[in-house]
C-alpha cells in the first residue's frame, strides 16, 4: 500500500517538473527564434572594441592586484566561446561594456584606480569603478578564493577566467524570471535578459565538455593574510622597533 502511494506521489512530482520544464523550454525557444530574427553575428570591429576595453581594464586591475584576479560574468563567457571556437553560437550576444572581476583580496579603500573612479562611498564586497571619460566600468568582486582556467588561444591567450562550472552554477542560482503582468516595454527587457542568460548557459555547457576533453588545468587563487612582523620593546619607554 505504502509503496503504491510513494510510486503515485513520485510519478506526480515527475510529471509536474516535466510539464514545468517543457513550458520553460518552449518559452526559451520562442525567445530564441524572436531574437535570432533581430540580430546578427558579432563583427570583428565589435571584437576589436571589446578587446581594447578589456585591455584597459585588465592593465588597471593588474597594477594593483598582480595575478590575484580572474574575469567572470558575460565577458568571461564570451572569451570562453572564442577560446573554444564557439563564436557561431554568439549571434545576438550582447557585448559587455562593463566587466566583472573576481579579486582575491580585502575590499579596496582606494577611490581611484588608473583612469577609473570609484562609484560608491562605502567599502563593500563589490566595488564599481567608472572611467573618467569613457562609457566603461568594471566591478571588483572581493572574495577569499576562486577557481580559474588560463586561456591559451589567439587574443585570449594568458587571460584568466573563472572556472566554467562555477560560471554556469552562478547563472543557474541567479535565474531570471519574466513578469507576465509587466508593461510591454518592461516585459521585453526581461525577455531579453532571460534569453541572454539561457544563451550563456548553452555556451557554458559546451565549454565544460571541451575543457574536460582538452584537459585544461583548473587552478585556484586563495587569499593569504599579511604576516605581522614581530615587534620588540625597547628599554626606552614608548620606543619599539621591528625584528627583520
Amino acid at each position: 500500500m505504502y509503496k503504491n502511494q510513494i510510486f503515485l506521489i513520485t510519478k506526480y512530482i515527475d510529471s509536474m517538473y516535466k510539464e514545468k520544464y517543457l513550458k520553460y523550454k518552449t518559452k526559451y525557444l520562442r525567445l530564441k527564434h524572436l531574437f535570432n530574427q533581430k540580430g546578427g553575428e558579432i563583427t570583428n570591429e565589435q571584437l576589436d572594441i571589446f578587446f581594447d576595453n578589456l585591455s584597459l581594464v585588465s592593465s588597471t586591475v593588474k597594477s594593483d592586484y598582480s595575478q590575484n584576479w580572474a574575469l567572470t560574468g558575460s565577458a568571461a563567457v564570451l572569451l570562453l566561446a572564442l577560446e573554444f571556437d564557439l563564436l557561431k553560437l554568439c549571434s545576438n550576444f550582447e557585448l559587455p561594456n562593463d566587466f566583472d572581476i573576481d579579486v582575491i583580496d580585502m575590499p579596496i579603500k582606494k577611490n581611484k584606480l588608473g583612469e577609473f573612479i570609484k562609484d560608491q562611498k562605502t567599502i563593500q564586497k563589490t566595488v564599481t569603478f567608472k572611467h573618467i571619460s569613457q562609457n566603461l566600468k568594471f566591478d571588483l568582486l572581493f572574495s577569499n578564493s576562486t577557481n580559474y582556467i588560463e586561456l591559451k588561444n589567439g587574443r585570449c591567450k594568458g587571460l584568466r577566467v573563472k572556472e566554467p562550472d562555477e560560471l554556469l552554477e552562478n547563472y543557474i542560482e541567479n535565474k531570471r524570471y519574466i513578469d507576465e503582468d509587466a508593461e510591454p516595454d518592461e516585459k521585453l527587457i526581461q525577455e531579453k535578459k532571460v534569453f541572454q542568460d539561457e544563451l550563456k548557459k548553452e555556451i557554458l555547457n559546451l565549454v565544460i565538455k571541451k575543457v574536460n576533453e582538452q584537459k585544461y588545468l583548473i587552478k585556484k587563487i586563495e587569499y593569504e593574510r599579511p604576516v605581522k612582523r614581530a615587534r620588540a620593546i625597547s628599554p626606552i619607554r614608548g620606543l619599539n622597533f621591528s625584528l627583520e
